[in-house]
């Protein structure tokens, strides 16, 4: 592979997205799967005001 179609792949697999970006979204993702993981399930009786 020469270098033009080297990086038109590359801007195909990460959307045209800098690394920075890219980090971010993965940040993101992985942030969601564990808070998804650890908040507290809902509580069986209803708060009283």
């Amino acid at each position: 592979m020469t270098l033009c179609p080297l990086a038109r792949r590359i801007v195909q697999l990460t959307g045209g997205k800098t690394r920075r970006e890219i980090a971010q979204c993965l940040d993101r993702s992985a942030a969601r799967k564990v808070f998804c993981l650890i908040r507290p399930a809902r509580p069986c009786m209803p708060r009283l005001p």
